[in-house]
């Protein structure tokens, strides 16, 4: 929960700190680099932490504490630094009048406004769609490796190389993103998904090496900018909202985005293991071939099903770069003339 307030927090602050939406695309670039690093990092070192603290124990509940403990204390000044360098100029809307508000009274209003907005449903539909094909393949992968390939081994070249191209995709997709409709971004990224869990479906079938495997784990990576397109798509809805409502709804709208987020990763995660049982799956035993390639179809088509749905609710949003930078003007405009608050 403290990191869900802490998330969204952050994740709103660029939409905070400039109102022009090329630099929002690179802000959330450059935060979505260092964060793949920095799960690199961690990837590498939480470990050996564990085994040191845990007299070389994987399963020591004092060297996962003290991991926890040691990632806990690096993460605080991290926040306070970000609290103490980083200047909202973004404003919440009219002038004040002096007159209290209920808080309660204005989440209401927001959570009401976000929810009539046609492009902010479809945006967290369509996140909810992409997020639970992701963490869906994610949640049964091992099944993949253990059992299609016959190679758990493979799960760690795979996972490295996916995480690589998940960072290199922060340098090449505000490109695309300030170049094409972010929603057509969003559509990309879900053809491109499908199109590399079709290719992994048919490698498991032919049972082919982990580095092959590891190849197309590197492009399913560096494909995925469906984060980068939520928040950059996000931040012009947002605006757009604020324009028409007068309410500017960043916090309402960024949370309906991280539930989306939340929901996906449990239902893609509880389902896979529910449709893994029904078609045969049996964990530690020898299964047949048929039931292997059930499984396959599972493990991967599945997701293809929801990236799929996400690339059509993509595709339902109106929002284009083009009214995006419409927007941004005349924003820029009523900030200059004091009509909206910084």
């Amino acid at each position: 929960m403290a990191y869900t307030a802490a998330n969204i927090s952050v994740g709103c602050l660029a939409n905070s700190m400039t109102s022009i939406n090329t630099e929002r695309v690179s802000l959330n670039a450059y935060r979505g680099a260092i964060g793949q690093i920095a799960g690199v990092i961690i990837n590498a070192i939480t470990m050996p932490i564990i085994l040191y603290f845990g007299n070389g124990s994987t399963s020591s509940g004092k060297g996962y504490f003290m991991a926890a403990l040691i990632f806990s204390i690096i993460c605080l000044p991290c926040f306070i630094i970000c609290f103490v360098t980083t200047k909202e100029v973004i404003g919440g809307g009219a002038k004040k009048t002096g007159e209290k508000e209920s808080v309660v009274k204005n989440l209401f209003t927001s959570f009401k406004m976000t929810f009539k907005d046609h492009n902010a449903r479809f945006l967290v539909l369509a996140m909810f769609c992409f997020l639970t094909g992701i963490f869906g393949r994610l949640g049964i992968m091992a099944c993949y490796f253990i059992y299609i390939l016959g190679d758990a081994m493979a799960i760690a070249s795979f996972g490295t190389a996916m995480t690589i191209g998940m960072l290199v995709v922060n340098f090449y997709a505000p490109l695309l993103l300030n170049n094409i409709d972010k929603k057509w971004c969003g559509v990309i990224t879900c053809i491109c998904q499908i199109i590399c869990c079709t290719a992994f479906f048919f490698m498991g079938q032919a049972k082919m090496s982990a580095m092959a495997i590891a190849v197309v784990g590197l492009i399913y990576g560096s494909t995925n900018f469906g984060g980068l397109v939520s928040y950059g798509l996000g931040a012009e809805i947002i605006d757009d909202n604020w324009l028409r409502t007068g309410i500017r709804a960043d916090g309402v709208i960024y949370s309906c985005i991280s539930f989306s987020t939340k929901l996906g990763n449990a239902i893609g995660g509880s389902v896979g293991i529910v449709i893994l049982g029904a078609v045969g799956f049996i964990a530690n035993t020898e299964m047949a071939p048929e039931v292997l390639t059930r499984m396959n179809a599972v493990i991967n088509f599945g997701p293809c099903i929801f990236f799929a749905l996400s690339a059509v609710f993509f595709i339902m949003v109106h929002m284009t770069n083009a009214k995006g930078k419409e927007n941004e003007e005349l924003i820029a405009a009523k900030i200059a003339s004091g009509e909206l608050s910084q």
